[in-house]
Protein backbone atom coordinates (compact mmCIF):
# COMPACT_ATOMS: atom_id res chain seq x y z
CA UNK A 1 0.00 0.00 0.00
CA UNK A 2 2.94 2.11 0.74
CA UNK A 3 4.72 1.94 -2.19
CA UNK A 4 1.41 2.58 -4.37
CA UNK A 5 0.36 6.12 -2.38
CA UNK A 6 3.71 6.94 -3.29
CA UNK A 7 3.34 5.78 -7.00
CA UNK A 8 0.33 7.53 -7.33
CA UNK A 9 1.75 10.78 -5.88
CA UNK A 10 5.03 10.69 -8.63
CA UNK A 11 2.23 10.37 -10.98
CA UNK A 12 0.53 13.59 -9.58
CA UNK A 13 3.54 15.04 -9.36
CA UNK A 14 5.15 14.20 -13.04
CA UNK A 15 1.45 14.74 -14.35
CA UNK A 16 1.65 18.74 -13.00
CA UNK A 17 4.92 19.40 -14.00
CA UNK A 18 4.06 18.26 -17.68
CA UNK A 19 0.79 20.58 -17.31
CA UNK A 20 3.14 23.74 -15.98
CA UNK A 21 5.25 23.21 -18.79
CA UNK A 22 2.81 23.15 -21.09
CA UNK A 23 0.89 25.84 -20.29
CA UNK A 24 4.53 27.57 -20.45
CA UNK A 25 4.96 26.73 -23.78
CA UNK A 26 1.98 27.98 -25.02
CA UNK A 27 2.48 31.63 -22.98
CA UNK A 28 5.66 31.95 -24.49
CA UNK A 29 4.47 31.15 -28.35
CA UNK A 30 1.51 33.28 -27.78
CA UNK A 31 4.05 35.85 -26.59
CA UNK A 32 6.08 35.32 -30.15
CA UNK A 33 3.07 35.86 -31.83
CA UNK A 34 1.38 38.38 -30.84
CA UNK A 35 3.34 40.84 -28.97
CA UNK A 36 4.90 43.02 -31.67
CA UNK A 37 8.20 43.60 -29.33
CA UNK A 38 9.51 39.53 -29.70
CA UNK A 39 11.46 38.31 -32.51
CA UNK A 40 10.47 35.56 -34.89
CA UNK A 41 13.38 32.83 -34.41
CA UNK A 42 14.18 32.71 -37.75
CA UNK A 43 16.67 34.83 -39.13
CA UNK A 44 17.21 35.59 -42.53
CA UNK A 45 20.43 37.24 -44.21
CA UNK A 46 18.77 40.35 -45.81
CA UNK A 47 20.06 43.40 -48.10
CA UNK A 48 17.42 46.13 -48.49
CA UNK A 49 19.17 47.57 -52.04
CA UNK A 50 20.51 45.58 -54.51
CA UNK A 51 24.01 46.58 -55.84
CA UNK A 52 22.64 47.40 -59.48
CA UNK A 53 20.29 49.50 -57.78
CA UNK A 54 22.77 51.20 -56.06
CA UNK A 55 24.69 52.01 -58.90
CA UNK A 56 21.33 53.28 -60.73
CA UNK A 57 20.69 56.14 -57.96
CA UNK A 58 20.79 59.44 -58.62
CA UNK A 59 18.38 61.43 -55.95
CA UNK A 60 18.48 60.22 -52.04
CA UNK A 61 15.88 62.34 -49.58
CA UNK A 62 16.67 61.97 -46.04
CA UNK A 63 13.91 62.73 -43.82
CA UNK A 64 15.17 62.75 -39.85
CA UNK A 65 11.90 62.03 -37.83
CA UNK A 66 10.28 64.99 -37.32
CA UNK A 67 11.56 66.25 -40.32
CA UNK A 68 14.21 68.24 -38.94
CA UNK A 69 17.65 68.69 -40.90
CA UNK A 70 16.46 66.91 -44.35
CA UNK A 71 18.69 66.92 -47.18
CA UNK A 72 18.26 65.67 -50.79
CA UNK A 73 21.31 64.13 -52.04
CA UNK A 74 21.30 64.21 -56.25
CA UNK A 75 23.66 62.93 -58.63
CA UNK A 76 24.15 65.42 -61.97
CA UNK A 77 26.83 64.30 -64.06
CA UNK A 78 28.56 61.60 -61.87
CA UNK A 79 28.65 63.68 -59.01
CA UNK A 80 26.43 64.32 -55.99
CA UNK A 81 25.24 67.51 -54.91
CA UNK A 82 23.63 68.40 -51.66
CA UNK A 83 20.24 70.36 -51.58
CA UNK A 84 19.27 72.14 -48.38
CA UNK A 85 16.56 74.74 -47.98
CA UNK A 86 16.28 75.06 -51.60
CA UNK A 87 20.18 75.95 -52.05
CA UNK A 88 22.89 73.69 -53.32
CA UNK A 89 26.45 72.81 -52.26
CA UNK A 90 29.20 69.93 -53.38
CA UNK A 91 28.82 66.66 -51.61
CA UNK A 92 31.13 64.31 -50.51
CA UNK A 93 30.88 61.43 -52.98
CA UNK A 94 32.54 58.98 -50.49
CA UNK A 95 30.06 59.11 -47.66
CA UNK A 96 27.01 58.89 -50.13
CA UNK A 97 28.58 56.02 -51.50
CA UNK A 98 28.97 54.35 -47.98
CA UNK A 99 26.04 55.33 -47.25
CA UNK A 100 24.39 53.55 -49.91
CA UNK A 101 26.80 50.75 -49.25
CA UNK A 102 25.00 50.41 -45.76
CA UNK A 103 21.64 49.23 -47.56
CA UNK A 104 23.29 47.01 -49.87
CA UNK A 105 24.94 45.41 -47.69
CA UNK A 106 23.56 41.83 -46.53
CA UNK A 107 22.63 41.32 -42.55
CA UNK A 108 20.89 39.40 -40.16
CA UNK A 109 17.76 41.45 -40.30
CA UNK A 110 14.73 38.84 -38.53
CA UNK A 111 10.98 39.60 -39.08
CA UNK A 112 9.11 40.26 -36.24
CA UNK A 113 5.41 38.44 -35.81
CA UNK A 114 3.41 41.79 -35.11
CA UNK A 115 0.20 43.27 -34.37
CA UNK A 116 -1.51 46.22 -36.24
CA UNK A 117 -0.67 48.51 -33.58
CA UNK A 118 2.86 47.82 -33.99
CA UNK A 119 4.30 50.03 -36.42
CA UNK A 120 3.21 53.15 -33.85
CA UNK A 121 4.91 51.57 -30.93
CA UNK A 122 7.91 50.91 -32.96
CA UNK A 123 8.42 54.16 -34.17
CA UNK A 124 7.56 53.14 -37.63
CA UNK A 125 4.25 55.54 -38.37
CA UNK A 126 4.03 59.21 -38.74
CA UNK A 127 6.14 61.84 -37.60
CA UNK A 128 7.82 59.56 -35.63
CA UNK A 129 9.71 57.41 -38.30
CA UNK A 130 12.83 59.14 -40.24
CA UNK A 131 12.17 58.33 -43.67
CA UNK A 132 15.21 57.54 -46.88
CA UNK A 133 13.73 56.91 -50.05
CA UNK A 134 16.52 56.55 -52.67
CA UNK A 135 15.15 57.00 -56.68
CA UNK A 136 16.88 56.29 -59.84
CA UNK A 137 15.41 57.52 -62.81
CA UNK A 138 12.11 58.82 -62.92
CA UNK A 139 9.87 55.61 -62.15
CA UNK A 140 9.31 54.10 -58.55
CA UNK A 141 11.70 54.38 -55.82
CA UNK A 142 14.47 51.76 -55.80
CA UNK A 143 14.11 52.16 -52.21
CA UNK A 144 11.63 53.74 -50.23
CA UNK A 145 12.64 52.96 -45.90
CA UNK A 146 10.87 53.93 -42.98
CA UNK A 147 13.61 53.79 -39.87
CA UNK A 148 11.77 53.30 -36.44
CA UNK A 149 13.30 53.31 -32.96
CA UNK A 150 16.42 52.02 -31.84
CA UNK A 151 16.61 48.99 -29.10
CA UNK A 152 17.52 49.32 -25.73
CA UNK A 153 21.13 48.09 -26.54
CA UNK A 154 21.56 51.02 -29.10
CA UNK A 155 23.00 49.15 -31.61
CA UNK A 156 19.63 47.25 -33.75
CA UNK A 157 16.75 49.21 -34.97
CA UNK A 158 13.31 48.75 -36.45
CA UNK A 159 12.45 48.82 -40.47
CA UNK A 160 9.64 48.48 -42.74
CA UNK A 161 9.67 49.41 -46.11
CA UNK A 162 7.19 52.30 -47.14
CA UNK A 163 3.38 50.96 -47.85
CA UNK A 164 4.17 47.27 -46.22
CA UNK A 165 3.28 45.52 -43.26
CA UNK A 166 6.77 43.37 -43.30
CA UNK A 167 8.72 44.77 -39.83
CA UNK A 168 12.02 43.89 -40.29
CA UNK A 169 14.74 44.48 -36.98
CA UNK A 170 18.81 44.27 -36.83
CA UNK A 171 21.92 46.06 -37.01
CA UNK A 172 21.90 49.29 -37.08
CA UNK A 173 23.72 50.99 -40.32
CA UNK A 174 21.89 54.25 -41.28
CA UNK A 175 20.68 56.37 -38.11
CA UNK A 176 24.30 57.63 -37.75
CA UNK A 177 23.97 58.89 -41.30
CA UNK A 178 20.53 60.21 -40.89
CA UNK A 179 20.73 62.52 -37.55
CA UNK A 180 23.60 63.70 -38.66
CA UNK A 181 24.67 67.41 -39.59
CA UNK A 182 23.97 68.09 -42.77
CA UNK A 183 27.25 70.08 -42.66
CA UNK A 184 28.45 66.26 -43.00
CA UNK A 185 27.64 65.45 -46.18
CA UNK A 186 29.09 68.74 -47.85
CA UNK A 187 32.57 68.82 -49.62
CA UNK A 188 34.11 71.51 -47.60
CA UNK A 189 37.60 71.47 -49.04
CA UNK A 190 38.75 74.60 -49.65
CA UNK A 191 40.88 73.76 -52.79
CA UNK A 192 40.19 70.00 -54.26
CA UNK A 193 43.77 69.07 -54.76
CA UNK A 194 45.11 65.98 -52.88
CA UNK A 195 48.85 66.33 -53.54
CA UNK A 196 50.94 68.88 -51.10
CA UNK A 197 53.98 67.78 -53.01
CA UNK A 198 52.65 70.64 -56.31
CA UNK A 199 52.78 73.11 -53.62
CA UNK A 200 55.82 75.28 -55.42
CA UNK A 201 54.83 78.70 -53.64
CA UNK A 202 52.86 80.11 -50.74
CA UNK A 203 52.10 83.93 -49.86
CA UNK A 204 50.43 84.77 -46.81
CA UNK A 205 48.90 87.87 -46.03
CA UNK A 206 48.03 87.37 -41.76
CA UNK A 207 44.90 89.29 -40.85
CA UNK A 208 45.10 92.76 -39.15
CA UNK A 209 44.90 90.90 -35.35
CA UNK A 210 48.10 88.57 -36.31
CA UNK A 211 49.76 86.58 -36.23
CA UNK A 212 53.14 89.69 -36.49
CA UNK A 213 55.28 89.64 -39.15
CA UNK A 214 53.66 91.04 -42.27
CA UNK A 215 53.57 89.08 -45.33
CA UNK A 216 55.08 86.03 -45.30
CA UNK A 217 56.34 84.02 -48.53
CA UNK A 218 57.04 80.16 -48.97
CA UNK A 219 58.94 79.22 -51.69
CA UNK A 220 59.95 75.67 -52.51
CA UNK A 221 63.68 74.85 -53.48
CA UNK A 222 64.96 71.63 -53.97
CA UNK A 223 64.29 69.12 -50.82
CA UNK A 224 63.17 72.01 -49.17
CA UNK A 225 61.68 75.89 -48.13
CA UNK A 226 63.06 79.38 -48.17
CA UNK A 227 60.61 81.21 -45.65
CA UNK A 228 60.76 84.73 -44.78
CA UNK A 229 61.55 85.91 -41.93
CA UNK A 230 62.38 82.32 -41.12
CA UNK A 231 66.25 82.32 -40.22
CA UNK A 232 66.13 78.11 -40.67
CA UNK A 233 63.10 76.74 -41.86
CA UNK A 234 61.85 73.29 -40.47
CA UNK A 235 61.43 70.70 -43.84
CA UNK A 236 59.19 68.96 -42.21
CA UNK A 237 56.75 72.11 -40.41
CA UNK A 238 56.88 73.29 -43.96
CA UNK A 239 55.94 69.98 -45.94
CA UNK A 240 53.05 69.79 -42.86
CA UNK A 241 51.68 73.62 -43.60
CA UNK A 242 51.92 72.50 -47.26
CA UNK A 243 49.66 69.76 -46.66
CA UNK A 244 46.91 71.75 -44.54
CA UNK A 245 46.64 74.35 -47.31
CA UNK A 246 45.56 72.11 -49.55
CA UNK A 247 43.35 69.52 -47.57
CA UNK A 248 41.79 71.86 -45.06
CA UNK A 249 38.05 72.07 -44.71
CA UNK A 250 35.96 74.53 -43.60
CA UNK A 251 33.48 73.81 -41.18
CA UNK A 252 30.24 74.95 -43.52
CA UNK A 253 28.94 76.82 -46.15
CA UNK A 254 27.57 80.00 -44.91
CA UNK A 255 24.17 81.53 -46.50
CA UNK A 256 25.50 84.58 -46.48
CA UNK A 257 27.17 86.08 -49.77
CA UNK A 258 28.80 89.27 -49.45
CA UNK A 259 30.47 91.49 -51.88
CA UNK A 260 34.57 90.84 -52.41
CA UNK A 261 35.18 93.83 -51.07
CA UNK A 262 33.98 92.01 -47.33
CA UNK A 263 36.61 89.76 -47.38
CA UNK A 264 39.86 92.00 -46.67
CA UNK A 265 41.17 90.84 -43.42
CA UNK A 266 44.05 88.54 -44.85
CA UNK A 267 44.69 85.96 -47.18
CA UNK A 268 46.58 83.02 -48.81
CA UNK A 269 47.86 82.21 -52.26
CA UNK A 270 48.61 78.66 -52.68
CA UNK A 271 50.83 78.29 -56.48
CA UNK A 272 50.82 74.77 -57.65
CA UNK A 273 53.07 73.19 -60.07
CA UNK A 274 49.90 72.08 -62.34
CA UNK A 275 49.62 75.49 -63.25
CA UNK A 276 46.03 76.28 -60.63
CA UNK A 277 46.58 79.11 -58.05
CA UNK A 278 44.58 79.37 -55.22
CA UNK A 279 43.67 82.43 -53.32
CA UNK A 280 42.15 81.96 -50.39
CA UNK A 281 40.45 85.79 -48.69
CA UNK A 282 39.09 86.04 -45.42
CA UNK A 283 36.62 88.44 -44.03
CA UNK A 284 36.89 90.06 -40.67
CA UNK A 285 36.13 87.46 -37.61
CA UNK A 286 32.56 87.36 -36.05
CA UNK A 287 31.95 87.41 -32.15
CA UNK A 288 32.81 83.65 -31.40
CA UNK A 289 36.07 84.15 -33.66
CA UNK A 290 34.71 82.36 -36.84
CA UNK A 291 35.58 84.05 -40.87
CA UNK A 292 33.50 83.69 -43.94
CA UNK A 293 36.21 82.89 -46.76
CA UNK A 294 36.31 82.99 -50.55
CA UNK A 295 38.53 81.11 -53.07
CA UNK A 296 39.59 82.01 -56.49
CA UNK A 297 40.97 79.89 -58.96
CA UNK A 298 42.90 80.79 -61.98
CA UNK A 299 43.73 77.84 -64.15
CA UNK A 300 44.21 78.12 -68.14
CA UNK A 301 44.63 81.98 -68.01
CA UNK A 302 40.83 82.30 -66.03
CA UNK A 303 40.48 83.45 -62.46
CA UNK A 304 37.39 82.80 -61.08
CA UNK A 305 35.60 82.61 -57.86
CA UNK A 306 34.39 79.25 -56.33
CA UNK A 307 30.32 80.14 -56.44
CA UNK A 308 30.05 79.22 -52.35
CA UNK A 309 31.28 80.96 -49.00
CA UNK A 310 33.15 79.23 -46.79
CA UNK A 311 32.76 79.17 -42.77
CA UNK A 312 35.93 79.04 -41.02
CA UNK A 313 35.75 77.89 -37.34
CA UNK A 314 39.02 79.89 -35.19
CA UNK A 315 40.57 76.54 -34.57
CA UNK A 316 41.33 75.97 -38.31
CA UNK A 317 42.54 80.34 -38.97
CA UNK A 318 44.69 79.10 -35.72
CA UNK A 319 46.23 76.23 -38.45
CA UNK A 320 46.55 78.50 -41.39
CA UNK A 321 47.95 81.27 -39.98
CA UNK A 322 51.22 80.41 -38.25
CA UNK A 323 54.01 82.57 -36.34
CA UNK A 324 57.73 82.29 -38.04
CA UNK A 325 58.48 80.22 -34.92
CA UNK A 326 56.05 77.38 -35.79
CA UNK A 327 58.40 77.35 -38.82
CA UNK A 328 62.26 77.04 -37.58
CA UNK A 329 63.84 74.04 -37.03
CA UNK A 330 65.48 72.86 -33.78
CA UNK A 331 68.36 71.40 -35.57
Amino acid sequence: MGNTGCNMDYRRRLAFHAALAAILALVWLLLVFFDPGKIAARKASYAWLSAGAKDAADRIDIIPAAGTGAVTLVRIDGLWRAVRDGRDYPARGARVDDFLSAFTMRGDYSRLYSSASSAARLGLDGDRSSRVVVRGGSGPPLLDLLVGNVDSTGRNVYLRRQGGSEIRYGEDRFSGYIFSAPSLWYDLALTGETDPSLVQRITVSPPRAGPPGGIRVFSRSGNGWIISGVHKPGRAASENYARTLVTVLAGDFSENDPQDAFFNDGSIVIEMGNNRIYTIRFGPADESGRRLARVYVSAGGENAARPHVYVMPEWTMGRLFRDAGFFESED
